[in-house]
């Protein structure tokens, strides 16, 4: 208990010390902080992924793709329309991940941590 009381005094000491030295700095610093967890707190949240629960194959890529599945995992046909669904949820999740990784390419908090 007494190391820790230790680390946390030496963190404050170096945070007020680099506040004497760098006021500037340090005035900008909290600016940006504050505008950007104003920013967070304001931002439109991404709605949830649609799930789409009676969906019939209506293509023939959905229909090739159903195929080689069941090829694959010998599932039989009246369970075919069950695998189709699961694998288009995983497919609009993967999406999703990915429209999600692209808007934190260009977040001002991960520029922040890369810089």
């Amino acid at each position: 208990m007494n190391d820790l009381e230790e680390q946390c005094e030496d963190a404050l000491f170096e945070v007020c010390d680099a506040r004497e030295r760098y006021p500037l700095l340090c005035a900008e610093e909290l600016e940006k902080c504050l505008r950007l967890t104003t920013e967070i707190q304001t931002i439109k949240v991404v709605p949830n992924i649609k799930v789409y629960h009676d969906i019939e194959p209506q293509t023939e890529e959905q229909n090739a793709l159903l195929n080689i599945a069941s090829k694959k995992q010998n599932i039989p046909y009246k369970h075919q329309g069950t695998q189709l669904k699961k694998m288009l949820n995983k497919i609009d999740n993967l999406k999703m991940v990915i429209e999600q990784i692209e808007k934190e390419k260009f977040c001002e908090i991960n520029k922040l941590f890369h810089t």
